[in-house]
């Protein structure tokens, strides 16, 4: 199912605004607007947005400085931290308003320009969670719980409600109380199936009170559940156990890199990866685990990056810029995460790999190298 994907655009009205708009339906998302930080605070509340767009000043009553804006909503919704984006003037008229670390485009601008911005941007990726719960209070409190971990969220007071968000947007996991008003999470569970199949496995039912028809529904369709009330703890425990068994099904395209035909060599080396499109002063600091003549496995601090996007590679003093894309990649315990590269084109590889397991040194840095099984 194609993730429609939605941008709130926080700017007064004029041709910079019409710009974006254009921009964001070039890119294929689907722009909203607010007019002042306040109504973009309301907007964030309970929705899940790939991307903020907003300027360094606003007018109007309620209105917040881009700045302050910006914390709030990175301070409350974590997962926006890299997906928003600044309409700013040139440098020196900033007066040192915007952290280096922000992402910005500096006005005027060309469509073009922010199009490639935007579409890197809402490449990113992050994980979504569908909270449908009736009861308001829970209902929030989910909410603040599981955006503060990083994730998306989006709220449902009820299935039915649910259902609508569904055939918008795709969601890696659905929370959902299974006695609810208008449409409970057992018939919540079986349009699913019907509607999108596959989704319903990704379903996560919360009860109050285990009755013989929960159970035996719970216990015909192979649900997982959780007994309310439960501390904060235990639910990102299961959620982020849950979502670690949904990244860790190998890649249909390289079924993992200790799958791969070919023979590897470990190599630790300090190594540069910059995604095609964003400037050298955004890659990342990444350590090489292992390379063959066609592909390379990295780690490194930071989110899992999107399979198939374009990047460019850099093994310090062993190689110059490659050319390469993202095969697959993942979380794991902590910030860290795993990604496997395929280069465009086959790489030579230093003549000492081809003989017996010695230590190979690359910049300085003892590294032991040889086949693995």
């Amino acid at each position: 199912m194609k993730k429609i994907k939605r941008a709130l655009v926080v700017y007064d009205e004029g041709p910079t605004r019409v710009l974006c708009e254009e921009a964001l339906k070039g890119a294929g998302c689907r722009p909203e607007i607010a007019e002042d930080g306040r109504e973009a605070l309301e907007r964030l509340r309970g929705s899940v947005f790939d991307l903020v767009i907003s300027g360094l000043s606003m007018a109007g009553p309620g209105a917040a400085e881009g700045t302050e804006l910006y914390q709030q909503v990175v301070e409350e919704y974590p997962y926006l931290r890299d997906r928003f984006l600044f309409i700013a003037p040139p440098e020196e008229d900033r007066q040192g308003a915007l952290h280096e670390d922000c992402a910005c485009i500096t006005t005027p601008f060309h469509i073009k320009e922010l199009l490639a911005r935007v579409t890197v941007l809402t490449a990113r990726p992050y994980t979504r969670v569908l909270v449908a719960e009736d009861d308001l209070t829970i209902r929030e409190l989910l909410r603040e719980v599981l955006s503060s971990a990083g994730y998306g969220v989006g709220l449902a007071g009820d299935g039915a409600e649910a259902l609508e968000m569904l055939a918008e947007s795709e969601y890696e996991l659905i929370l959902s109380d299974f006695r609810m008003p208008r449409m409970d999470g057992a018939e919540l569970y079986l349009k699913m199936a019907r509607e999108f199949p596959g989704m319903e496995k990704r379903v996560l039912f919360m009860t109050g009170m285990l009755t013989d028809r929960s159970l035996s529904f719970f216990e015909e369709h192979g649900c997982g559940y959780i007994l309310k009330p439960f501390p904060a703890l235990e639910l990102l425990t299961i959620t982020n156990n849950f979502l670690e068994r949904e990244k860790n099904k190998e890649p249909a395209e390289w079924k993992g890199v200790e799958g791969r035909k070919e023979r590897r060599h470990g190599l630790e080396a300090d190594c540069r990866v910059c995604e095609k499109g964003l400037p050298p002063r955004m890659s990342m600091k990444t350590v090489t685990q292992d390379i063959s003549r066609t592909g390379i496995k990295l780690r490194y601090g930071g989110r899992p990056l999107v399979p198939g996007s374009p990047v460019i590679v850099h093994i310090h003093d062993l190689y110059p810029q490659r050319d390469a894309k993202v095969v697959w990649s993942k979380g794991l315990t902590g910030a860290d995460s795993l990604v496997g590269l395929g280069f465009a084109e086959p790489v030579p590889l230093p003549a000492d790999m081809d003989r017996e397991p010695e230590r190979l040194i690359v910049n300085g840095r003892a590294a032991t190298r040889g086949a693995f099984s």
